[in-house]
């Protein structure tokens, strides 16, 4: 009975329920209850809104969980999470970026949890791709949503599918594709924008390719923009090849080589051609892929043997299109640039949105020659057509600068006869979204200088737009010669505002009618153009014109005479009492001056009267030296110009004479000849002539040339062709550290605090004088004083620069001597500093046989890591600049000559000072602070600084010997045997190989010999032979024979480079077995204890003797040295079996 009764009450109460629920309002005296008007629902994959009918008399909540896993998804939203009574709600069902179907549970649930109602959602597989093709220029980014997922791709596998269409795959072997928001590690926060997918690991034949749907035809010459980690493909030596197609069957490789960004390393360019017969038409696909050629090198990473691309991929005109803007001219364009010489730069355009990439720049900008003179400008940077001014990385937050761009109005003015006058400047600018996806807001504006008196309207530009240009107005008004214009932007307020912008197409126009001088005032002409007016004979000068330039010399001339000179050209200016000196900008008017020859071939311009010359100021520095052949000289190519004649001596029946008259010099073939003329009222005139061998310096005439002054002659104290150079015994002051990767201690020297003093174990010592009030800092260390990870980060922090008594400040370097002292010497050394610091920015090296007395004359040069072709034999200067990294112009060589009077005796000291040159501070308006570091870092040498000082080489000849090269001409670089394993990083200068030789990849010029390869897994570098052509036709045995050595790095161990070297014949004949280094050389230390360190040396600092067969060599065969790593070679010698 009490069951019936039980039924009864609950069959009531449920039509009570139903009646309620149908008033939509709920009564929480009653069970809660809830269901759902569909059974099921149903999606499209591309994603769709339904409705969802929920009905109930209670309070509810919805949720959307994984059938599998009872996971929350996120890929619905509804309208509406939670509630009371019925409800109809919208969901939106996400795009299903996936090729898979997938289903989700709805269900709604009472919020006492006493009744839950579930459906099932199934949506349909996602679409690959969308939209109708990518335009041109073609561009893909990597996108994220607000939880830093990718948000317009997804990845099944190893395949990345776009939501534009691009399909990003890696075929060949089974390889996931993960996406990554830090596929690098700076910045230490905020890192996301270092986004890509990373792709591992590789073999031979696997391949990264894309497909790339099109909208419009495409051919032509291309560039192939994309982000990358770990491929190495800025490398020569690197393991991939790049190829394009219209299939996807038949591929194409690219026409380029593969070249890394200059402003950042992730980026790597690309260039191909699409030729016009093999246009894809719009509709189809393009095609390119990355095809390993080497898995076990595809990752430069041993210990992440993956690839990351990050950023995107961007495929532009090979070259920017030229400009429109109108050129100069001298009626009413005072000034134009569109950056047409900068169409072919490698960088990125900025009216497209490419996030990160939009920061790539080709490095920092050079003024064109034509520009000299005309514009000013700092921290500008080089984009495809346009220029990008001020400097910003997100990457690396010390590197925002502000920049300038500043147009000089006294040359333009000059040339158009405009004294002052209103001006229009038009030019594009825009801003940029910066790769957080921000918009920057450079404030651009236009200034005038202080002095001049001119004034800008409209100077604030407003409405400068992100990554599209935009065209402004600004109006100058009472411009002047003195006037400079400069477009810049706001002040910085931090040293992370990001404050670069970009121009193009500047110009500036003469508004209304300028003001213009008298007719009567003469007319500025380039020297060139007057000596342009000589004759055969005495030619008056009737145009109403002038010359301007830099007095270079005047003491050895004919007398009254002086030569000026500009830019292009020089003169000799005859006019007795003329009043200026060398170095002095002087001014002569040539109206009614007579231009003729004189008696010693000089062309000479007379002018009227001595009114006729007038200082106009004195230079900033004098015109650089050209270096030239003695043809040249003969030819009177550069007459009246200041030159440098190559090594010279003079010849043995002139030695005893004095300078005065003429004096004949040869060259080191003893055939070659020119006259060196003195003058007999020259200041020099009675002193003897050099007695040794050097370059020479003067004024160019006709046939010979004549040195302005003693010190022309000064670098002429080398060892006379044909004799034996003398060459000290090298002196090494490298600190050598021994121990393990972050755990290195110095191991040759120690420091004591209280005397600024560095010991080394063999007598030499590095102390510091002036200021040592502050504690140094000594030991291993690499960035921001963190464990050293490498040996050759052995330093001594010097603080103590700058002060009241700053002249006093020096870093000394005493040497003791392993030989006698004495003739041309070279100093290496590595010095640097912190670039946020207060600093000296210009410095000085003196030298002294007594520590007491100090010399100077000493010439630095500062080298960075990349291939450096010197100018001459005489590069350097007596001031060298701050340097803020060791690669980057830390690592100096410096040059001098020590006298016989002053040598120092083998077991004596030698004494090299760096000293300040004066107190300026490298950041420009501060003050030196005595408190901050310079680096002294790796050490320091000392070794004879003339050819044929060391690795000389006694050749072998006779009717056998087919060629032989010791390469005994080459002076610069590192010796790698003389000193330690680090001075290479800063010392790479180019080899200018003898005719008929040719080069491939790095060859690096060193003393006595040379260097194949730059990098620890260079392939792709060599050097090779002229054709044999004295073999003839007959296919010949020959024997090659050379000396070889591999480098030995102080890296996180002591690490020799791959020890593979190759000989190749190209053209004919084949090569025997080749076994050239011995195999017990030791491999990697990892940790290095002085046993370790004096073997490896012993091993490596050394020549080994190398020889191989080729047989069936002929006429039309060159010999190719080669290898794997960085290798060294001199005494090549070819003979005939």
């Amino acid at each position: 009975m009490k069951r019936q009764l039980f039924r009864i009450w609950t069959a009531v109460w449920l039509i009570a329920a139903a009646a309620i629920s149908c008033t939509g309002d709920p009564d929480v005296d009653r069970v809660g209850l809830v269901s759902i008007g569909q059974e099921s629902l149903t999606a499209d994959g591309a994603g769709e809104e339904l409705t969802l009918d929920v009905a109930s008399n209670a309070y509810w909540h919805i949720e959307f969980t994984d059938p599998a896993t009872g996971e929350t998804v996120r890929w619905i939203t509804a309208s509406e999470t939670y509630g009371t009574g019925d409800a109809s709600l919208k969901l939106i069902v996400a795009r299903n970026r996936s090729t898979s179907p997938r289903t989700a549970h709805i269900r709604v649930t009472t919020d006492s949890e006493s009744s839950t109602a579930t459906i099932l959602l199934s949506q349909g597989a996602g679409t690959v791709g969308g939209g109708d093709g990518y335009g041109f220029p073609i561009y893909q980014m990597f996108s994220i949503d607000d939880k830093l997922m990718l948000s317009n791709a997804f990845i099944e596998g190893g395949t990345c599918y776009f939501d534009d269409g691009m399909i990003l795959s890696r075929t060949g072997s089974p390889a996931e594709m993960t996406f990554s928001t830090q596929t690098h590690t700076n910045p230490k926060s905020d890192w996301y924008f270092q986004r890509g997918v990373v792709i591992g690991s590789w073999e031979t034949g696997d391949a990264l390719q894309l497909e790339i749907p099109l909208k419009e035809s495409l051919s032509g010459d291309l560039r192939y923009v994309y982000g990358s980690r770990r491929d190495g493909t800025q490398n020569a030596s690197h393991a991939w090849v790049f190829e394009w197609s219209s299939d996807g069957a038949e591929w194409t490789p690219f026409d380029g080589a593969s070249e890394g960004g200059v402003s950042d390393a992730v980026w790597k360019i690309v260039d191909f051609t699409i030729p016009e017969a093999k246009a894809i038409p719009a509709g189809g696909t393009l095609w390119i892929r990355h095809r390993c050629t080497d898995g076990a090198s595809a990752s430069t990473s041993a210990s992440n043997p993956t690839v990351a691309y990050q950023t995107g991929f961007c495929i532009t005109k090979a070259s920017a299109e030229p400009t429109t803007v109108a050129p100069m001219d001298d009626q009413t364009v005072v000034f134009s640039t569109g950056f047409d010489d900068l169409l072919d730069a490698k960088a990125a355009y900025i009216d497209m949105p490419l996030d990160f990439m939009s920061s790539f720049n080709a490095g920092a900008y050079s003024l064109p020659r034509e520009q000299a003179g005309m514009v000013d400008f700092a921290e500008c940077y080089i984009r495809p057509g346009f220029l990008q001014v001020g400097r910003g990385d997100e990457a690396i937050v010390s590197r925002y600068t502000q920049g300038s761009y500043t147009i000089k109005l006294a040359d333009r003015f000059e040339a158009m006869r405009i004294l002052k006058s209103d001006l229009k400047l038009t030019f594009q600018a825009s801003a940029m979204i910066d790769a957080y996806g921000k918009p920057t807001d450079p404030g651009v504006v236009v200034k005038v200088d202080g002095a001049s008196g001119a004034t800008v309207e409209g100077g604030t530009l407003e409405g400068v737009e992100n990554n599209a240009f935009k065209s402004f107005t600004v109006y100058v008004r009472g411009a002047t010669a003195e006037t400079e214009i400069t477009i810049t932007s706001a002040d910085m307020t931090s040293s992370t505002d990001d404050v670069r912008f970009f121009v193009d197409d500047i110009l500036l126009e003469v508004e209304g009618e300028p003001q213009r001088p008298s007719a009567d005032d003469p007319v500025k002409a380039a020297i060139a153009e007057l000596r342009a007016k000589a004759g055969a004979s005495a030619v008056t000068i009737t145009d109403n014109l002038y010359v301007e330039g830099c007095v270079v010399a005047a003491d050895n001339l004919p007398e009254g005479c002086f030569a000026l000179q500009d830019d292009q050209a020089g003169i000799v200016v005859a006019c007795p009492n003329h009043g200026v000196t060398v170095g002095d900008l002087a001014k002569v008017v040539v109206k009614d001056a007579s231009l003729a020859r004189n008696g010693d071939g000089l062309l000479v311009v007379t002018p009227a009267a001595s009114d006729r010359v007038s200082k106009t100021g004195t230079a900033e520095q004098m015109p650089a030296s050209r270096m030239i052949s003695v043809a040249e000289l003969q030819a009177g190519t550069w007459e009246a110009m200041l030159v440098t004649l190559p090594e010279s001596q003079v010849v043995e029946s002139d030695l005893s004479k004095p300078l005065s008259g003429d004096i004949t010099l040869e060259l080191e073939d003893r055939v070659t000849t020119y006259v060196l003329k003195t003058y007999a009222h020259a200041s020099f005139a009675s002193a003897a002539v050099p007695q040794k061998r050097g370059p020479v310096k003067g004024l160019a005439g006709v046939g010979f040339v004549m040195p302005t002054s003693a010190g022309d002659l000064a670098s002429m104290n080398g060892t006379r062709f044909g004799e034996a150079v003398y060459a000290i015994k090298p002196i090494d002051g490298h600190l050598y550290a021994l121990g393990t990767t972050k755990n290195f201690t110095i191991g040759n020297a120690t420091f004591d605090q209280a005397t600024k003093t560095v010991t080394y174990d063999n007598g030499h010592s590095i102390y510091k004088v002036g200021d040592t009030s502050t504690d140094f800092t000594w030991g291993c260390y690499g960035s921001k004083k963190s464990a050293a990870a490498n040996m050759y980060d052995s330093r001594l922090y010097v603080t103590g620069w700058g002060g009241p008594n700053w002249q006093e400040n020096g870093l000394v370097f005493k040497m003791k001597a392993t030989s006698r002292i004495v003739g041309n010497l070279r100093f290496g050394f590595g010095w640097f500093g912190a670039s946020g610091d207060n600093l000296p920015e210009n410095w000085k090296l003196l030298w002294s046989s007594d520590g007491t007395a100090w010399n100077d004359g000493v010439k630095v040069l500062s080298l960075t890591s990349s291939l450096t072709e010197l100018p001459s034999d005489d590069p350097g200067s007596e001031v060298f600049t701050f340097a803020s990294n060791a690669n980057a112009g830390g690592y100096r060589m410096a040059y001098f000559h020590v006298p016989d009077d002053k040598a120092v005796p083998e077991g004596g000291y030698f004494y090299m000072k760096i000293v300040q040159a004066d107190n300026a501070c490298q950041r420009s308006g501060e003050s030196v602070d005595p408190s901050k570091e310079m680096i002294f870092i790796n050490g320091f040498y000392l070794q004879t600084h003339e050819r044929r000082a060391y690795h000389t080489s006694d050749l072998p000849s006779g009717d056998n010997v087919v060629l032989t090269e010791g390469f005994d001409d080459n002076l610069w670089g590192p010796d790698q045997f003389a000193y330690a394993w680090q001075s290479f990083a800063g010392y790479k200068v180019a080899y200018k190989a003898p005719e008929g030789w040719s080069i491939a990849g790095s060859v690096f010029e060193e003393p006595g010999h040379v260097r194949i390869g730059n990098s620890g897994t260079d392939s792709s570098s060599s050097l090779t032979t002229p054709a044999l052509e004295a073999l003839g036709n007959t296919p010949t045995d020959i024997t090659v024979r050379f000396k070889a050595a591999t480098l030995l790095v102080g890296a996180a161990g002591l690490v020799p480079d791959d020890r593979t070297i190759r000989v190749e014949a190209s053209g004919a004949g084949a090569v025997g077995s080749e076994v050239y280094l011995p195999a017990t050389l030791s491999g990697t230390a990892e940790t290095v204890d002085q046993a370790t360190s004096d073997r490896m040396c012993d091993e490596y600092l050394r020549w080994y003797d190398c020889s191989v067969k080729i047989s069936g060599a002929t006429k039309d065969t060159r010999v190719v040295f080669t290898g794997t790593g960085r290798h060294f070679f001199d005494e090549i010698v070819i003979t005939k079996d």
